[in-house]
């Protein structure tokens, strides 16, 4: 720890001693060197910090293109780096809106708040409204707010709002819950989204799309069209893609057959892998445990061993919370002499993620048990 503040001491003092014409250099020829780095999450936080620092325009379609992406993992990095873009530019309505949206994420109500107090635009502000209901259990709030930002919102408000409804009500649900309620809804929402034209949003609007599209398929057994969608995510990116590897693998747990089975663990556990972080390699753990709780509880419960528990994960926010939600209610399955406190436990996680459905859904199960 002592080495550690020396450094930013150092690093702090030495900073002082530049010019602002060399630190420019600096700072360019250190986004170079990440531009050109291989594409991580840490390469994309650090290209950021430098695009901010040189006010480079890239810096705003960065933060709009992976802010959803990076939240989960550096909350706290991208919130800092908001922070320092709002001193610059303290009355910028668009990071206001992200610093809010990652605030929300945060669980950080107060500060989200406060950026919300600081956006005049309409819709802008009622979206990050509609968030900030959903985290706080007001689903009756919730509803009217979404259908406000739909009815005010630009194409690319009112796409963003719905794609962020659709992927929400899509994780507000137990993994052994049956899917004809979730799946009619989904279509609901689905058939309401036009994405919008200009290109910097499309793109990352379209792998959030094609990710509950390729639910949809799932949940109506079309493997056809399961298929077509990751055919064509392949087509701009490539097979290895972990996010498209995560949709075959998802795939093939739902279309699977017992002569199978062997094959498919081989390939989750490869899968699994190959995912970027810790916190997605436990994510899919656990959905790899879910799988096999219908076909072999023995195997299930060793695969679940290999799930990070909930307070040893390098995750924040909203993400952490859903992931512990799932983590206590299938420890409640694996261990019924303490089902009761683990099913309590899942439904307040669940409800602080703001998947209000799952923890309503696991406080009836427990009644039941009662």
């Amino acid at each position: 720890k002592m080495k550690l503040e020396i450094q930013h001491f150092v690093r702090n003092v030495r900073r002082t001693m530049f010019t602002p014409e060399e630190l420019n250099g600096l700072h360019k020829k250190a986004l170079h060197h990440w531009m050109e780095s291989e594409d991580t999450q840490d390469a994309h936080i650090l290209r950021l910090y430098h695009q901010l620092a040189l006010n480079d325009p890239a810096f705003i379609e960065g933060i709009e293109e992976q802010v959803d992406q990076l939240a989960p993992i550096h909350g706290a990095a991208i919130a800092v780096i908001l922070n320092r873009a709002l001193e610059q530019k303290p009355e910028d309505e668009r990071l206001h809106y992200w610093a809010g949206k990652v605030a929300l994420h945060r669980h950080e109500i107060k500060q989200a708040t406060s950026h919300i107090a600081s956006i005049e635009d309409t819709s802008l502000r009622n979206e990050l409204e509609y968030q900030k209901a959903l985290l706080e259990g007001n689903e009756a709030a919730s509803e009217r707010l979404l259908n406000q930002v739909i009815a005010g919102a630009s194409d690319v408000e009112a796409a963003r709002t719905l794609l962020s409804a659709a992927v929400k009500r899509l994780e507000d649900r137990l993994f052994d819950e049956t899917t004809e309620q979730i799946s009619s809804e989904l279509h609901q929402l689905v058939s309401d989204i036009t994405l919008p034209k200009q290109q910097e949003y499309r793109s990352a609007m379209m792998v959030s799309l094609s990710m509950i599209q390729h639910a949809l398929a799932l949940f109506d057994e079309s493997p056809k069209r399961a298929k077509e969608i990751r055919e064509a995510l392949s087509s701009i990116s490539n097979d290895h893609d972990p996010f498209v590897q995560l949709l075959h693998l998802k795939a093939m747990f739902h279309f699977h057959t017992s002569d199978s089975l062997e094959t498919v663990m081989k390939e989750a556990e490869h899968v699994i892998e190959c995912q970027r972080t810790q916190f997605h390699k436990s994510a899919l753990t656990m959905t790899y445990a879910e799988f096999l709780w219908g076909q072999d509880i023995e195997q299930a419960r060793s695969v679940f061993q290999n799930a990070i528990q909930p307070d040893n994960l390098l995750s924040s926010g909203t993400a952490k919370q859903r992931y512990a939600g799932r983590w206590w209610y299938f420890y409640s399955k694996t261990s019924p002499e303490n089902a009761i406190m683990a099913m309590r436990e899942a439904s307040r996680c669940f409800r602080s993620a703001g998947c209000h459905s799952a923890s309503r859904a696991i406080v009836k199960r427990m009644h039941r048990l009662l």
